[in-house]
């Protein structure tokens, strides 16, 4: 995702201290379940699933999810051309420079504000967040807006106007 051109590129993983107690949890859930009902014979809960339905719950919480949130991966690249933001491995997203329209610094409370990280959606638009709570947001011609979580917002802000042209809007400006 790096081009020739690039003038900003950050790369964000969840932070240790969100991360794993979320896994710690999930896999403490499926340890007890899988021991409990499959190891011990105990079926868990007033209406058991099936200890096949369970090996399938149990793979999910115990493997399969936390091996997807280790890998969540938020890539932001600002080149002459376009911002470039990608959430592995679920979502790309690319916004050519000529339709952005407005951009700036803002800061938000990822859970109070997005009921969470990753990809959300909240009244103000789409957001891509990972961690902390400030990010760029970029408000489209179309009057769309979408939110960036950045570790560095100054730096993107940078490159954002040597990229566009512009600069900041006193409005986006939000601290």
């Amino acid at each position: 995702m790096i081009h020739d051109s690039t003038l900003f590129s950050e790369s964000q993983g969840l932070k240790p201290q969100i991360l794993l107690p979320i896994v710690a949890l999930l896999i403490a859930v499926s340890a007890y379940l899988f021991m409990e009902q499959l190891i011990a014979g105990n079926p868990v809960g007033d209406a058991p699933v099936s200890n096949e339905v369970l090996v399938l719950v149990v793979l999910f919480t115990g493997i399969l999810m936390p091996a997807f949130l280790f890998s969540l991966k938020l890539r932001t690249v600002v080149d002459q051309g376009a911002v470039r933001v990608s959430l592995f491995p679920m979502k790309r997203l690319v916004i050519p420079l000529k339709d952005v329209q407005a951009f700036g610094v803002k800061r938000y409370d990822w859970l109070r504000d997005y009921g969470g990280f990753g990809l959300r959606f909240n009244s103000e638009g789409w957001a891509y967040i990972m961690q902390g709570d400030t990010g760029v947001q970029i408000q489209r011609r179309d009057g769309t807006r979408v939110l960036i979580g950045s570790a560095d917002a100054e730096g993107f802000i940078q490159a954002l106007r040597i990229a566009s042209g512009m600069t900041e809007s006193s409005e986006q400006r939000r601290r």
